[in-house]
Parts: C-alpha cells; sequence; structure tokens
C-alpha cells in the first residue's frame, strides 16, 4: 500500500479520536489497522459507537458524493462531512444525489464484513481525495444506520 492512503488512514483515526473524545464519545484511541493479512475496517472501533470504517482515498473517488460544509446527501446512502460528524442528529437532508455504483460497491463490501464480524456495528466508508483536508472527508452511512449513529453520538 503507498504511504498516503496509509498516512490518510492514520489521519481520519486521530481526527475522529479527537473529535469523539473530546465529547465524551470515546475513552481510547482510534488507531489504523495494518493492512497485512487484514480483510475488513481499517480503523479500530470503540465499543460503543462501533463505526466501522473503510477509507477509500483515490482520485477516482465520485465527486458528486462528496459533501459540502453542513450538507447531508441523500443518494442511496447518507453522505456527510467527517467534521459534521456530531452535528448528524440535527442535520436534514439539503440534497439528493444520483448514487454512485463504486461507491455503493464499496459500502456493500464493507457492510458485508460489518454483517459478518461486528452486526451491531455501523458500517461506513470515509471518501477523501488527495490533497482535501481530513474534516472534509466524506462519511457514507445507510439510511437504515442513521438514527442507531445518532443514538450513539448522543
Amino acid at each position: 500500500m503507498k504511504s498516503r492512503p496509509r498516512s490518510v488512514e492514520r489521519n481520519v483515526a486521530a481526527y475522529l479520536t479527537q473529535l469523539l473524545s473530546d465529547n465524551g464519545k470515546i475513552t481510547s484511541p482510534l488507531h489504523r489497522i495494518p493492512v497485512l493479512g487484514r480483510e475488513g475496517p481499517d480503523i479500530s472501533y470503540d465499543k460503543n459507537v462501533k463505526l466501522i470504517i473503510d477509507v477509500k482515498s483515490r482520485l477516482k473517488v465520485p465527486a458528486c458524493m462528496l459533501a459540502g460544509k453542513s450538507e447531508l446527501l441523500l443518494a442511496d446512502l447518507f453522505c456527510f462531512r467527517l467534521e459534521d460528524l456530531l452535528k448528524l442528529p440535527h442535520m436534514g437532508v439539503t440534497r439528493s444525489v444520483e448514487a454512485s455504483k463504486t461507491v455503493r460497491k464499496w459500502w456493500d463490501h464493507m457492510d458485508e464484513w460489518t454483517r459478518a464480524n461486528e452486526p451491531d456495528g455501523i458500517s461506513a466508508i470515509v471518501l477523501h481525495r488527495p490533497q482535501m483536508p481530513i474534516g472534509h472527508s466524506t462519511v457514507v452511512i445507510s439510511l437504515q444506520d442513521r438514527s442507531k449513529l445518532c443514538h450513539r453520538l448522543s
């Protein structure tokens, strides 16, 4: 794996640790899980929030699926910025977008692992493009998991 995607995974873990620990949502730091022999999430998960994350950092991330500031996109999935994670319970859908087959495929793959290994977890993809600030990355979750995530963050 190239150093940039590894760096993005470490930075997403650090960003989430800061965001969630500062607000009392988690008690131990999240970290990047090494690739060697790994299937499943790229970042460790907390036993309370159980956000099971796969990070996708590449140029081919569809721009239509990237959320703007305080924006909640509705495709066949919900999309919002990482920096807006704690605002999710108070956000209304700001616009609908056409679903990306690529993003759906990535999310389905992560969800398959979650259902098999952590059934109470919330499958998520973090979409990032090179040079993008980590907080501007987009979190993608299912429509059904929004209320579960909002409850765990409250």
